[in-house]
């Protein structure tokens, strides 16, 4: 079982490798350096195909480290813990106030540098995010 998760592991970083590598001949390949192809079509099945490696390779790390961390006893005791519930719940908390202003920051960049469709998306983002956050606190007071 062991060996078939580092072969999951392994094989991942390279799926990632490998998607990484055709998202950047994708992305790079209107540069007069690297002519690959001329063919629009096949430059955004590159890009496309980058994409999906990248992303299932990134899956496959993801699944061994969840397994290999679920796998402990100790690790499902420490989850369960109280205090650590609360640490991660804080830790969520402050994140979530980080990533606001962050985005208010980006909004204003956004408007200085005058990107309608930037700022609207980003407007948009920071809306839906407060309206969750407050959904979600009504919700959980509610639940618990």
């Amino acid at each position: 079982m062991k060996k078939r998760g580092i072969i999951l592991f392994i094989s991942g970083i390279i799926i990632w490798c490998c998607g990484l590598f055709v998202l950047f001949l994708g992305v790079f390949n209107g540069y007069d350096d690297l002519h690959i192809t001329d063919s629009k079509p096949i430059e955004l099945l590159l890009k496309i195909g980058g994409c999906i490696g990248f992303f299932i390779g990134l899956a496959f790390m993801i699944l061994y480290i969840f397994h290999a961390f679920k796998e402990s006893k100790s690790a499902q005791i420490e989850e369960k813990d109280e205090r650590n519930i609360a640490i991660r719940g804080k830790a969520a908390e402050v994140t979530c106030f980080v990533t606001t202003i962050l985005l208010l920051v980006l909004e204003v960049i956004f408007i200085c540098i005058d990107l309608g469709i930037a700022t609207s998306l980003t407007a948009l983002v920071i809306l839906v995010h407060s309206f969750l956050l407050v959904f979600l606190q009504i919700h959980y007071s509610k639940k618990m």
